[in-house]
């Protein structure tokens, strides 16, 4: 959320949300942030908000870190609900799922990362 706050994508209005996607837990998936002016997504727990998987920054940044834990001995990764890393987004705004949207099997990744 520190970084996330560092730059602005566009206004949000309390009460306003993107869209009407829903959350795993109940209730909505996003979650107005006071301090930014804008909503963040959270698939599951607003203290867990999501990654934007779509940006290349994003994912090289989580591939160095999991190469830090590698270089250290780490053997492996649980990675849960992979399948939901990335949100591919249709035309009318609909997430993976939702009805009449197309389900994503793999999340978006480099060569070599997603298998």
């Amino acid at each position: 959320m520190v970084e996330a706050r560092a730059s602005r994508m566009r206004t949000g209005t309390p009460g306003a949300e993107p869209n009407r996607w829903g959350g795993s837990f109940g209730g909505s998936a996003w979650k107005y942030d006071p301090q930014r002016g804008e909503y963040y997504l959270h698939t599951f727990s607003p203290k867990q908000p999501d990654l934007n998987w779509e940006n290349p920054q994003v994912r090289h940044a989580v591939y160095d870190m999991m190469n830090w834990w590698l270089d250290r001995g780490v053997d492996g990764f649980r990675m849960d609900v992979i399948t939901l890393i990335s949100k591919r987004i249709d035309a009318q705004g609909r997430l993976p799922g939702e009805a009449g949207g197309e389900i994503a099997d793999l999340p978006v990744g480099e060569e070599g990362y997603s298998s």
